[in-house]
Protein backbone atom coordinates (compact mmCIF):
# COMPACT_ATOMS: atom_id res chain seq x y z
CA UNK A 1 0.00 0.00 0.00
CA UNK A 2 2.87 2.41 0.97
CA UNK A 3 4.44 1.95 -2.85
CA UNK A 4 0.85 2.38 -4.53
CA UNK A 5 0.83 6.04 -2.26
CA UNK A 6 4.68 7.07 -3.07
CA UNK A 7 4.05 5.96 -6.78
CA UNK A 8 1.01 7.97 -7.19
CA UNK A 9 2.56 11.11 -5.28
CA UNK A 10 5.64 10.83 -7.54
CA UNK A 11 3.52 10.89 -10.62
CA UNK A 12 1.91 13.64 -9.27
CA UNK A 13 4.70 15.79 -8.51
CA UNK A 14 6.38 14.82 -11.88
CA UNK A 15 3.79 15.98 -13.23
CA UNK A 16 3.01 19.31 -11.48
CA UNK A 17 6.60 19.80 -12.44
CA UNK A 18 6.37 19.29 -15.92
CA UNK A 19 6.94 22.83 -17.97
CA UNK A 20 4.42 24.22 -20.00
CA UNK A 21 4.58 23.22 -23.75
CA UNK A 22 6.00 26.21 -26.11
CA UNK A 23 3.28 27.92 -28.08
CA UNK A 24 4.09 28.08 -31.76
CA UNK A 25 5.53 31.73 -32.96
CA UNK A 26 3.99 33.37 -35.31
CA UNK A 27 6.46 34.63 -37.97
CA UNK A 28 6.34 38.28 -37.23
CA UNK A 29 6.54 36.76 -33.91
CA UNK A 30 9.75 34.94 -34.17
CA UNK A 31 11.45 37.93 -36.86
CA UNK A 32 10.50 40.76 -33.91
CA UNK A 33 11.81 38.62 -31.04
CA UNK A 34 15.01 37.96 -33.08
CA UNK A 35 15.87 41.96 -33.89
CA UNK A 36 15.04 42.72 -30.40
CA UNK A 37 17.26 40.30 -29.06
CA UNK A 38 20.18 41.80 -31.54
CA UNK A 39 19.59 45.37 -30.48
CA UNK A 40 19.52 44.27 -27.03
CA UNK A 41 23.34 43.03 -26.97
CA UNK A 42 25.83 45.21 -25.45
CA UNK A 43 28.14 45.26 -28.00
CA UNK A 44 26.13 44.84 -31.12
CA UNK A 45 25.83 41.47 -32.64
CA UNK A 46 26.07 42.18 -36.41
CA UNK A 47 24.91 38.50 -38.04
CA UNK A 48 22.08 35.97 -37.28
CA UNK A 49 21.25 35.27 -34.20
CA UNK A 50 21.54 31.98 -32.51
CA UNK A 51 18.62 29.83 -33.83
CA UNK A 52 17.23 29.05 -30.07
CA UNK A 53 16.61 32.68 -30.17
CA UNK A 54 13.14 32.32 -31.36
CA UNK A 55 14.04 29.67 -33.87
CA UNK A 56 12.64 31.22 -37.49
CA UNK A 57 12.25 27.60 -39.10
CA UNK A 58 10.01 26.42 -36.54
CA UNK A 59 7.43 29.40 -37.01
CA UNK A 60 7.53 28.50 -40.74
CA UNK A 61 10.47 30.44 -42.35
CA UNK A 62 12.60 29.41 -44.92
CA UNK A 63 14.88 32.04 -45.09
CA UNK A 64 16.08 35.05 -43.19
CA UNK A 65 17.23 38.39 -44.35
CA UNK A 66 18.93 40.90 -41.92
CA UNK A 67 19.75 44.41 -42.45
CA UNK A 68 21.91 46.77 -39.97
CA UNK A 69 21.81 50.53 -39.48
CA UNK A 70 22.76 53.65 -37.38
CA UNK A 71 20.86 53.76 -33.85
CA UNK A 72 17.16 55.88 -34.70
CA UNK A 73 17.04 55.55 -38.84
CA UNK A 74 15.48 53.45 -41.02
CA UNK A 75 17.11 50.47 -42.03
CA UNK A 76 15.83 50.03 -45.96
CA UNK A 77 17.65 46.65 -47.08
CA UNK A 78 18.27 42.83 -45.57
CA UNK A 79 19.68 40.06 -47.15
CA UNK A 80 16.85 38.84 -49.88
CA UNK A 81 16.46 34.90 -51.16
CA UNK A 82 17.76 33.97 -55.20
CA UNK A 83 14.86 32.09 -55.35
CA UNK A 84 11.29 33.41 -55.60
CA UNK A 85 9.66 33.01 -52.09
CA UNK A 86 7.11 35.07 -49.99
CA UNK A 87 7.65 37.66 -47.35
CA UNK A 88 5.82 36.50 -44.27
CA UNK A 89 7.23 38.43 -42.04
CA UNK A 90 9.24 42.15 -41.38
CA UNK A 91 10.30 43.10 -38.15
CA UNK A 92 12.81 46.39 -37.00
CA UNK A 93 14.03 47.12 -33.94
CA UNK A 94 16.53 50.25 -32.99
CA UNK A 95 18.66 50.26 -29.88
CA UNK A 96 21.60 52.71 -28.57
CA UNK A 97 24.04 51.35 -31.05
CA UNK A 98 22.30 50.15 -33.95
CA UNK A 99 19.14 49.78 -36.12
CA UNK A 100 18.18 46.20 -37.35
CA UNK A 101 15.95 44.93 -39.87
CA UNK A 102 15.03 40.89 -39.56
CA UNK A 103 12.80 39.77 -42.74
CA UNK A 104 11.58 36.38 -43.11
CA UNK A 105 11.18 34.58 -46.30
CA UNK A 106 8.85 31.35 -46.67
Amino acid sequence: MKTLILTILMTLVATADAAEPQKKLTPQEAAQARADWIVRQPRGYWWHPPYRIANPWRAGARFEGCGFGRPGQAVTWSCRPRRRMKLVADAYATGPIMSVRVRLWR
